[in-house]
């Protein structure tokens, strides 16, 4: 994302082709990544998901879109921040491998239940 902030900090704003994809969003969370921790190493059955993140510091993302295909790795360095679009069905993982926090907003167009689960663990990094 572009960083349009000035003297008083950071400011990015999602673009609006991000929002449409996630439409309607029903869910929102808000975590956080400390050095060296991973998150993700799942897939979700029907739900789309848009993560925003906010670094200062490495990290990586690995996706792979269906089981038979091979595991993508993309690293990121520096600071900034990214909008990562994710279909129902493609396994996603991030590592935190700088030294500082990662910053993750989620929002999908699914509630998650506890009845009625729609993530299914699967190791793509570690």
């Amino acid at each position: 994302l572009e960083n349009r902030g000035d003297k008083r900090g950071n400011a990015f704003f999602i673009p609006q082709t991000s929002i449409d994809f996630v439409k309607p969003i029903t869910e929102m969370h808000y975590v956080t990544m400390m050095p060296g921790s991973i998150r993700g190493n799942h897939f979700h059955s029907n739900r789309r998901e848009l993560v925003v993140l906010n670094y200062d510091g490495d990290w990586e993302l690995s996706w792979q879109e269906n089981n038979n295909a091979e595991v993508n790795l993309e690293e990121f360095k520096g600071g900034g921040a990214v909008v990562i679009e994710i279909e129902a069905q493609v396994i996603h993982a991030f590592k935190n491998t700088g030294k500082g926090q990662l910053h993750l907003f989620c929002y999908s167009n699914h509630q998650s239940a506890a009845d009625e689960p729609d993530t299914t663990r699967k190791v793509i990094l570690d």
